[in-house]
């Protein structure tokens, strides 16, 4: 009898809840903002990666016209220090403010997407290099995640 009732119940939630209209905020389909110009200053891996990933999502045919002005700032601070005073952890800080302009001047929004990793110093000094730029890599994907979601929020439909 209670398999009976649970059962009914899934069903009959499924149903309710397939034509509620939900969706994921970051499948809306259609991009909904042109990007006219974008100036990046700063770090030039971390710019190329953010230019190609936010241009990916610019759509011409859009109403919203933007230029966007992105400054970056990365800094690699020292965490953790050993009894012999020998560095061994430090912290990548990427910072990136962004400066959104509309085509016709009515708006001007700053914002600031700011990440943070820790970078375990290796034996070997070119390891270390190598896990920092790892690091710095996996940072910029999820600031420009960061960015795109928030110019998708922005400009939603």
């Amino acid at each position: 009898m209670f398999k009976n009732k649970s059962l009914l119940l899934l069903i009959a939630a499924f149903f309710i809840l397939q034509n509620c209209g939900y969706k994921k905020l970051n499948q809306i389909q259609g991009q909904s903002f042109h990007i006219q110009k974008l100036e990046i200053k700063g770090d030039n891996r971390i710019s190329h990666y953010l230019k190609n990933t936010i241009a990916i999502n610019s759509n011409e045919t859009s109403k919203n016209k933007i230029s966007l002005k992105l400054k970056i700032n990365k800094r690699k601070d020292e965490k953790e220090k050993n009894i012999s005073k020998k560095i061994t952890k430090y912290v990548i800080i990427l910072t990136v403010d962004l400066k959104l302009e509309e085509a016709n001047n009515v708006k001007i929004v700053n914002k600031s997407f700011t990440r943070a990793i820790d970078l375990n110093v290796k034996s070997n000094h070119s390891d270390t290099i190598t896990e920092e730029i790892k690091n710095v890599d996996n940072i910029s994907e999820k600031i420009s995640e960061d960015i795109v979601r928030f110019l998708k929020m922005y400009y939603r439909e």
